[in-house]
């Protein structure tokens, strides 16, 4: 069951919001408790145990380390267990397919959803015990409840503890806040509904063809779809959740900030998924030694965190690719580099870091290695411009799609007009549910991106 499904949109939502206004204050976390192992058990069945199994051993560090004289032990245990558990369901096969020459395919090991996302979450919370910045939850249920709470089960934003302990059993929402969550979740189905999906057909048609078929000019145009689909695809599913959950009374932390509006690939990364790059700055970055012990030490930790960034999307060579990609030029950044970037233009500055970033998404959207340098190749010319390919390519909806990303991914004027109007917004928002669901209703193609992860 996903956000931009019409039995959770017509169904499930309404169900467990009916409820939810019903219930006494004493019950409301509850009702939402039950409602978030539903929602994860209709996808998972078995499986759940994965999820029931982490917030146990999560919980039960949290006051081990609490009480323990030898904190820094217990930290280090729950951590390798945590990772423990995310190295077995997502990077087992992985790794024995490299060190072995022995066959796996037939070995099938079931990627629970969320895992990556509800493990962090966890090590957050227990390096937080351990820095004393929170104290460790004494109940159960609520401490459950933080680890699972629905909207943001699956992904994310990740959302530490300190942010929502507060509202964690005193669950309120008044009428402005249920209507500003409303409003920002049709926003985001919008988003993931009408541009994503729509330019998500051309991307995954070019990506599966032959790539010795088409010239340079359909290759930009397909890794740009790509682009904008990821963007929208997984901004418009943590908008949804950042909208539920104020509906529900929890304030969530914004995950994307037009990250394609960023000067460099160190702004970038202030702007795109910042919970998941907040989470690696303050719990590996930082305790690396950050960028106090020496330019040399500073960027071994860059590389290294963004290895790690790159590895925790996927066990694939070409995530890790991805990561040191982006590892490389934030180093780059703090060179004689940044001198020069200085110096351009602002528009020119836009145009290198926006490339670089749709070339980076080739090694993302690409499954192996080698398919990466030949769509590369073919980016710059390989195969020559093939104008009458782009042409023959050109539909209108993609056109349509590729337009409006473009005035909601760089914070245009006309999106701050209606951003900033509470009654423009609320009207706009109306419109953009009504056409979202005239999509849903038209076109079964609704994929997920970040399932993956």
């Amino acid at each position: 069951m996903i956000f931009s499904s019409i039995f959770f949109i017509f169904v499930f939502f309404p169900l467990v919001f009916f409820l939810f206004s019903m219930a006494s204050q004493r019950y409301k976390f509850l009702v939402l408790l039950f409602a978030s192992f539903l929602f994860y058990f209709w996808g998972e069945q078995s499986f759940i145990i994965v999820i029931l199994g982490s917030i146990l051993i999560n919980y039960s560090f949290g006051l081990v380390i609490e009480s323990s004289k030898n904190k820094k032990f217990f930290l280090s245990i729950g951590i390798i267990i945590n990772l423990a558990l995310i190295f077995y369901f997502k990077y087992a096969l992985f790794f024995l397919s490299n060190l072995s020459n022995s066959s796996f395919e037939n070995i099938d090991i079931h990627l629970p959803l969320g895992i990556s996302f509800f493990t962090f979450q966890g090590i957050s919370y227990l390096f937080d015990i351990y820095r004393g910045e929170i104290f460790a939850d004494r109940s159960f249920l609520r401490f459950s409840f933080y680890i699972s709470f629905f909207p943001q089960l699956i992904a994310g934003p990740i959302v530490r503890y300190s942010d929502v302990f507060h509202s964690l059993t005193r669950l309120k929402s008044n009428h402005k806040e249920i209507l500003d969550g409303l409003c920002l979740f049709a926003q985001g189905l919008g988003k993931k509904v009408i541009i994503a999906n729509t330019l998500g057909i051309y991307a995954d048609e070019v990506f599966s063809t032959d790539f010795s078929l088409f010239g340079s000019g359909v290759a930009w145009f397909a890794i740009l779809s790509y682009s904008f689909q990821i963007y929208f695809d997984f901004s418009g599913y943590s908008d949804m959740a950042i909208g539920l959950g104020r509906i529900f009374g929890l304030k969530f932390p914004v995950n994307f900030n037009f990250p394609y509006s960023a000067l460099s690939i160190q702004d970038f990364w202030r702007r795109w998924h910042i919970s998941l790059s907040t989470w690696f700055r303050d719990y590996l970055y930082i305790p690396l030694g950050g960028n106090r012990i020496g330019k040399t030490r500073q960027f071994f930790n860059l590389i290294l965190v963004f290895f790690c960034c790159g590895f925790w999307h996927g066990a694939s060579w070409n995530f890790l690719i991805w990561g040191i990609y982006h590892g490389f030029f934030l180093v780059l950044e703090r060179t004689g580099y940044q001198r020069i970037l200085l110096m351009l233009p602002m528009f020119s500055k836009f145009l290198l870091n926006f490339a670089l970033i749709n070339i980076g998404w080739v090694f993302f959207r690409t499954e192996t290695l080698a398919d990466s340098i030949s769509f590369i190749k073919v980016l710059f010319g390989e195969n020559g411009i093939g104008i009458p390919q782009m042409i023959s390519t050109f539909d209108f909806r993609w056109l349509l799609g590729m337009l409006i990303s473009l005035v909601f991914a760089f914070e245009w004027r006309i999106f701050n007009i209606v951003a900033n109007n509470v009654y423009l917004s609320r009207a706009f928002s109306v419109g953009v549910f009504m056409v979202s669901i005239f999509f849903l209703v038209a076109n079964n193609y609704n994929p997920f991106i970040y399932f993956r992860f």
